[in-house]
């Protein structure tokens, strides 16, 4: 299993797979090829948030693009979503990918008008190394938030989702993962500079500016431990009660998150959805 897989599996995907009812509007937010963000918006929303979705490909490979299919999910099911890029190791290594996300995100409030997201609250989603650097926004977020007065740049997350998440990397046990962290970071192991579970644990944010956390994850996943989302739903736990959870899909491997983008697991669907329209109703 090698994470480039994952991107060959998903481009099959996308060009299998085409959605009806679903307005896209693409903008550049930085002069890089990959620094761009698409919109994919219901021609029939539904009351709830907007997401912006982070894609996967071990940070060296993918794009909003090739992941089109994970928002044409959520905007089938009349949920906004804005899929964001962010440049790729080895050639932009860490923190220049996140400094991309926070940027993307600041980007796609200030034009919500613009993209057809104005007016909801938003939700910071990412799969597999996308859901990394989604966990890694969040918590700079919410740090900013306990800092100072809100603004485009620290516009708060009204929730986290994950699929597949690598939010802890420190688990990372094989060649074709660490091999991944280590193009992402630019050296071996340890990686606490760009691990997201070490960030909660050392410079947690406040209690009150983590949101509601759903992590969806397989339980023989190859390439990302199963226990980490354990562990950041813990940790989330311990510093806001009742906070996060974990949900177990009836698939278990990594690259069978693709399933939830396909209603292949009606249940799992639901789970996702409910727990979506709820964060977004939250006051």
């Amino acid at each position: 299993m090698k994470w480039d897989d994952t991107i060959r599996n998903l481009t099959f995907v996308r060009a299998s797979w085409a959605p009806i009812r679903v307005k896209q509007h693409s903008l550049r937010f930085g002069e890089h090829s990959q620094q761009r963000v698409i919109a994919f918006i219901p021609k029939d929303p539904k009351p709830g948030p907007w997401v912006y979705f982070l894609f996967g490909g071990g940070w060296t490979s993918g794009s909003p693009r090739v992941w089109s299919f994970a928002g044409n999910w959520f905007a089938r099911h009349g949920i906004p979503a804005v899929l964001g890029g962010y440049r790729l190791a080895p050639g932009h290594q860490f923190p220049e990918p996140l400094e991309d996300v926070l940027a993307g995100f600041a980007f796609a409030q200030e034009h919500a008008e613009e993209l057809g997201i104005e007016g909801r609250r938003a939700v910071m989603s990412g799969a597999s190394a996308g859901g990394h650097l989604a966990t890694l926004a969040t918590i700079v977020l919410a740090r900013r938030r306990s800092l100072s007065a809100a603004s485009a740049e620290d516009a708060p997350v009204a929730g986290l989702l994950l699929v597949n998440a690598a939010v802890d990397l420190h688990r990372a046990d094989t060649p074709g993962t660490e091999a991944a962290i280590e193009a992402h970071t630019g050296h071996k192991r340890p990686w606490p500079e760009a691990d997201p579970l070490t960030w909660l644990q050392t410079e947690p944010p406040p209690a009150d500016a983590i949101p509601p956390t759903l992590l969806v994850q397989g339980t023989t996943d190859q390439l990302v431990a199963p226990a980490g989302a354990e562990a950041l739903a813990d940790t989330i736990n311990a510093l806001a009660p009742g906070r996060a959870d974990v949900a177990r899909p009836p698939w278990s491997g990594h690259n069978d998150l693709v399933r939830l983008f396909l209603d292949k697991d009606p249940r799992l669907s639901t789970t996702v959805l409910d727990w979506l329209r709820a964060v977004g109703s939250r006051t």
